[in-house]
Protein backbone atom coordinates (compact mmCIF):
# COMPACT_ATOMS: atom_id res chain seq x y z
CA UNK A 1 0.00 0.00 0.00
CA UNK A 2 1.56 3.28 -1.01
CA UNK A 3 2.47 5.76 1.67
CA UNK A 4 -0.19 8.36 2.34
CA UNK A 5 0.63 11.80 0.99
CA UNK A 6 1.43 14.16 3.83
CA UNK A 7 -1.24 16.66 4.65
CA UNK A 8 -0.52 20.31 3.83
CA UNK A 9 0.34 22.52 6.80
CA UNK A 10 -2.49 24.50 8.31
CA UNK A 11 -3.12 28.02 7.17
CA UNK A 12 -1.79 29.56 10.37
CA UNK A 13 1.49 27.64 9.93
CA UNK A 14 1.90 29.01 6.41
CA UNK A 15 1.17 32.50 7.76
CA UNK A 16 3.77 32.05 10.49
CA UNK A 17 6.36 30.84 7.94
CA UNK A 18 5.81 33.79 5.61
CA UNK A 19 5.50 36.33 8.49
CA UNK A 20 7.75 35.16 11.31
CA UNK A 21 6.80 36.09 14.84
CA UNK A 22 8.67 39.22 15.95
CA UNK A 23 11.21 38.79 18.67
CA UNK A 24 10.56 39.85 22.23
CA UNK A 25 12.78 42.86 21.69
CA UNK A 26 10.72 43.97 18.70
CA UNK A 27 7.56 43.64 20.79
CA UNK A 28 8.82 46.29 23.24
CA UNK A 29 7.26 49.74 22.84
CA UNK A 30 9.19 52.32 20.90
CA UNK A 31 11.49 54.49 22.96
CA UNK A 32 9.89 57.73 24.13
CA UNK A 33 11.41 61.01 22.99
CA UNK A 34 13.87 62.50 25.48
CA UNK A 35 12.25 64.80 28.05
CA UNK A 36 12.58 68.49 27.65
CA UNK A 37 15.36 70.09 29.69
CA UNK A 38 14.25 71.08 33.16
CA UNK A 39 14.28 74.83 33.62
CA UNK A 40 15.44 74.27 37.16
CA UNK A 41 18.69 72.79 35.85
CA UNK A 42 20.04 76.23 34.93
CA UNK A 43 22.85 78.05 36.70
CA UNK A 44 22.78 81.51 38.27
CA UNK A 45 24.88 84.39 37.02
CA UNK A 46 28.52 84.17 38.02
CA UNK A 47 30.00 86.54 40.64
CA UNK A 48 31.44 89.03 38.15
CA UNK A 49 28.29 89.06 36.05
CA UNK A 50 26.23 89.52 39.21
CA UNK A 51 28.46 92.43 40.26
CA UNK A 52 28.17 93.98 36.81
CA UNK A 53 24.41 93.69 36.74
CA UNK A 54 24.25 95.13 40.26
CA UNK A 55 26.20 98.21 39.12
CA UNK A 56 23.79 98.57 36.20
CA UNK A 57 20.81 98.29 38.56
CA UNK A 58 22.29 101.00 40.78
CA UNK A 59 22.82 103.24 37.76
CA UNK A 60 19.22 102.68 36.65
CA UNK A 61 17.94 103.27 40.18
CA UNK A 62 19.72 106.58 40.68
CA UNK A 63 19.22 107.74 37.10
CA UNK A 64 15.47 107.24 37.42
CA UNK A 65 15.39 109.18 40.68
CA UNK A 66 17.51 111.98 39.23
CA UNK A 67 15.32 112.16 36.13
CA UNK A 68 12.15 112.21 38.19
CA UNK A 69 13.57 114.90 40.49
CA UNK A 70 14.51 116.99 37.44
CA UNK A 71 11.03 116.56 35.97
CA UNK A 72 9.48 117.49 39.32
CA UNK A 73 11.63 120.62 39.41
CA UNK A 74 10.42 121.66 35.97
CA UNK A 75 6.82 121.11 37.05
CA UNK A 76 7.40 123.22 40.17
CA UNK A 77 8.83 126.09 38.12
CA UNK A 78 5.85 126.02 35.77
CA UNK A 79 3.44 125.80 38.72
CA UNK A 80 5.13 128.72 40.46
CA UNK A 81 4.68 130.84 37.35
CA UNK A 82 1.00 129.91 37.21
CA UNK A 83 -0.02 129.89 40.87
CA UNK A 84 2.65 131.90 42.65
CA UNK A 85 5.83 130.88 44.42
CA UNK A 86 4.42 131.04 47.96
CA UNK A 87 1.52 128.72 47.14
CA UNK A 88 3.70 126.07 45.49
CA UNK A 89 6.33 126.22 48.22
CA UNK A 90 3.62 125.76 50.83
CA UNK A 91 2.15 122.80 48.94
CA UNK A 92 5.54 121.14 48.55
CA UNK A 93 6.48 121.71 52.20
CA UNK A 94 3.25 120.08 53.36
CA UNK A 95 3.53 117.13 50.95
CA UNK A 96 7.26 116.59 50.63
CA UNK A 97 7.08 113.02 51.89
CA UNK A 98 4.21 112.15 49.57
CA UNK A 99 6.21 113.44 46.60
CA UNK A 100 9.18 111.33 47.72
CA UNK A 101 7.02 108.20 48.02
CA UNK A 102 5.55 108.81 44.55
CA UNK A 103 9.04 109.18 43.06
CA UNK A 104 10.20 106.06 44.91
CA UNK A 105 7.33 104.07 43.45
CA UNK A 106 8.01 105.35 39.94
CA UNK A 107 11.70 104.42 40.18
CA UNK A 108 11.11 101.09 41.95
CA UNK A 109 8.87 99.46 39.37
CA UNK A 110 11.33 99.56 36.41
CA UNK A 111 14.18 98.49 38.71
CA UNK A 112 12.19 95.56 40.06
CA UNK A 113 11.17 94.61 36.52
CA UNK A 114 14.83 94.52 35.46
CA UNK A 115 15.71 92.31 38.42
CA UNK A 116 12.95 89.87 37.47
CA UNK A 117 14.06 89.89 33.84
CA UNK A 118 17.68 89.11 34.76
CA UNK A 119 16.44 86.24 36.92
CA UNK A 120 14.63 84.52 34.03
CA UNK A 121 17.40 84.21 31.44
CA UNK A 122 19.60 81.62 33.17
CA UNK A 123 17.32 78.62 32.78
CA UNK A 124 15.87 78.86 36.29
CA UNK A 125 12.40 79.79 37.42
CA UNK A 126 11.99 83.17 39.11
CA UNK A 127 10.78 81.41 42.25
CA UNK A 128 13.92 79.29 42.45
CA UNK A 129 16.39 81.99 41.45
CA UNK A 130 15.04 84.52 43.95
CA UNK A 131 14.18 81.93 46.64
CA UNK A 132 10.53 82.99 46.77
CA UNK A 133 9.53 80.13 49.05
CA UNK A 134 7.04 80.31 51.89
CA UNK A 135 8.62 79.96 55.33
CA UNK A 136 7.13 77.87 58.09
CA UNK A 137 5.27 79.61 60.95
CA UNK A 138 7.87 78.42 63.45
CA UNK A 139 10.89 79.87 61.66
CA UNK A 140 8.94 83.04 60.83
CA UNK A 141 8.22 83.61 64.52
CA UNK A 142 11.79 82.87 65.53
CA UNK A 143 13.42 85.20 63.00
CA UNK A 144 10.91 87.98 63.71
CA UNK A 145 11.71 87.80 67.42
CA UNK A 146 15.39 87.91 66.53
CA UNK A 147 15.05 91.05 64.40
CA UNK A 148 12.99 92.70 67.13
CA UNK A 149 15.77 92.02 69.63
CA UNK A 150 18.34 93.37 67.15
CA UNK A 151 16.66 96.69 66.43
CA UNK A 152 15.78 97.32 70.09
CA UNK A 153 19.42 96.69 71.00
CA UNK A 154 20.66 99.05 68.28
CA UNK A 155 18.10 101.67 69.30
CA UNK A 156 19.28 101.56 72.92
CA UNK A 157 22.91 101.63 71.82
CA UNK A 158 22.41 104.81 69.78
CA UNK A 159 20.61 106.52 72.66
CA UNK A 160 23.38 105.59 75.10
CA UNK A 161 25.87 107.11 72.64
CA UNK A 162 23.87 110.35 72.64
CA UNK A 163 22.47 109.83 69.13
CA UNK A 164 18.76 110.03 68.44
CA UNK A 165 17.82 106.86 66.50
CA UNK A 166 15.00 108.78 64.78
CA UNK A 167 16.48 110.93 62.02
CA UNK A 168 15.22 114.26 60.68
CA UNK A 169 14.55 112.52 57.37
CA UNK A 170 12.19 110.07 59.05
CA UNK A 171 10.42 112.86 60.89
CA UNK A 172 9.93 114.83 57.65
CA UNK A 173 8.69 111.73 55.88
CA UNK A 174 6.25 110.96 58.69
CA UNK A 175 4.86 114.48 59.03
CA UNK A 176 4.42 115.19 55.29
CA UNK A 177 3.06 111.85 54.04
CA UNK A 178 -0.45 110.45 54.64
CA UNK A 179 -0.34 107.31 56.75
CA UNK A 180 -1.64 104.90 54.08
CA UNK A 181 0.88 105.76 51.30
CA UNK A 182 3.70 105.84 53.84
CA UNK A 183 2.81 102.42 55.28
CA UNK A 184 2.53 101.02 51.74
CA UNK A 185 6.04 102.27 50.97
CA UNK A 186 7.46 100.93 54.25
CA UNK A 187 5.65 97.61 54.53
CA UNK A 188 5.27 96.57 50.87
CA UNK A 189 7.32 98.59 48.40
CA UNK A 190 10.70 98.83 50.16
CA UNK A 191 10.80 95.22 51.49
CA UNK A 192 9.73 93.68 48.17
CA UNK A 193 12.12 95.75 46.04
CA UNK A 194 15.19 95.65 48.28
CA UNK A 195 14.91 92.00 49.34
CA UNK A 196 14.21 90.82 45.80
CA UNK A 197 17.22 92.82 44.63
CA UNK A 198 19.81 92.18 47.35
CA UNK A 199 18.82 89.01 49.20
CA UNK A 200 17.24 87.48 46.10
CA UNK A 201 19.20 88.33 42.95
CA UNK A 202 22.58 89.47 44.28
CA UNK A 203 22.77 86.86 47.04
CA UNK A 204 22.02 84.03 44.60
CA UNK A 205 24.89 84.91 42.27
CA UNK A 206 27.42 85.42 45.06
CA UNK A 207 26.44 82.42 47.18
CA UNK A 208 26.90 80.10 44.19
CA UNK A 209 30.48 81.38 43.69
CA UNK A 210 33.65 80.78 45.69
CA UNK A 211 32.49 83.46 48.12
CA UNK A 212 29.87 81.03 49.40
CA UNK A 213 26.87 81.91 51.57
CA UNK A 214 28.95 83.66 54.25
CA UNK A 215 30.67 85.83 51.65
CA UNK A 216 27.30 86.61 50.10
CA UNK A 217 26.00 87.75 53.51
CA UNK A 218 28.85 90.26 53.85
CA UNK A 219 28.95 91.39 50.22
CA UNK A 220 25.23 92.15 50.07
CA UNK A 221 25.02 93.99 53.40
CA UNK A 222 27.73 96.59 52.69
CA UNK A 223 26.34 98.11 49.46
CA UNK A 224 22.84 97.81 50.91
CA UNK A 225 23.94 100.12 53.75
CA UNK A 226 25.84 102.50 51.46
CA UNK A 227 22.87 103.06 49.16
CA UNK A 228 20.84 104.51 52.06
CA UNK A 229 22.30 107.94 51.47
CA UNK A 230 19.47 109.69 53.34
CA UNK A 231 21.07 108.70 56.67
CA UNK A 232 24.16 109.90 58.49
CA UNK A 233 26.99 107.44 59.15
CA UNK A 234 25.90 106.30 62.65
CA UNK A 235 22.51 105.37 61.26
CA UNK A 236 24.07 103.68 58.23
CA UNK A 237 25.89 101.40 60.65
CA UNK A 238 22.51 100.30 61.97
CA UNK A 239 21.40 99.71 58.37
CA UNK A 240 24.54 97.59 57.94
CA UNK A 241 23.56 95.51 60.96
CA UNK A 242 20.06 95.11 59.56
CA UNK A 243 21.48 94.10 56.18
CA UNK A 244 23.67 91.45 57.80
CA UNK A 245 20.70 90.08 59.71
CA UNK A 246 18.44 89.96 56.66
CA UNK A 247 21.14 88.21 54.65
CA UNK A 248 21.53 85.69 57.48
CA UNK A 249 17.77 85.12 57.35
CA UNK A 250 18.05 84.42 53.63
CA UNK A 251 20.98 82.06 54.17
CA UNK A 252 19.68 80.01 57.05
CA UNK A 253 16.02 79.83 56.02
CA UNK A 254 16.53 79.66 52.26
CA UNK A 255 13.63 82.09 51.82
CA UNK A 256 13.71 85.65 50.53
CA UNK A 257 10.04 85.92 51.50
CA UNK A 258 11.01 85.56 55.16
CA UNK A 259 13.58 88.33 54.70
CA UNK A 260 10.77 90.50 53.30
CA UNK A 261 8.65 89.80 56.41
CA UNK A 262 11.54 90.78 58.70
CA UNK A 263 12.27 93.90 56.65
CA UNK A 264 8.63 94.96 56.85
CA UNK A 265 8.58 94.35 60.62
CA UNK A 266 11.71 96.49 61.07
CA UNK A 267 10.13 99.32 59.08
CA UNK A 268 6.95 99.12 61.15
CA UNK A 269 9.07 99.41 64.30
CA UNK A 270 10.77 102.54 62.99
CA UNK A 271 7.41 103.95 61.89
CA UNK A 272 6.13 103.53 65.45
CA UNK A 273 9.37 104.94 66.86
CA UNK A 274 9.05 108.02 64.64
CA UNK A 275 5.41 108.49 65.63
CA UNK A 276 6.43 108.31 69.29
CA UNK A 277 9.20 110.86 68.67
CA UNK A 278 6.87 113.30 66.88
CA UNK A 279 3.82 113.10 69.14
CA UNK A 280 5.31 112.48 72.58
CA UNK A 281 9.06 113.11 72.83
CA UNK A 282 9.05 116.37 70.87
Amino acid sequence: MPDAEPLPPPDNALHDARHPTPSAQALQPAALPPPRPDRRAGRPWGPWATAGWTVLLLVVWYALQFGLALAAGVVLVIAEAAFGTATIHSFYANNRGLVSVAMLLAAAMPTLGLVLLLSTVRGMSIRQYLALTRPTPKETFGWLMGCLALIVTMDIGLRLAGINPVTDYEVTLYTTTPALPLLFALVVLAPVLEETWWRGFVYRGLAASKAGPLGAVLLTAVPFALMHTQYEWPHRLTVLGIGLYLAAVRWRSGSTVLAMFCHAAINVFYFASTATEVHWLR
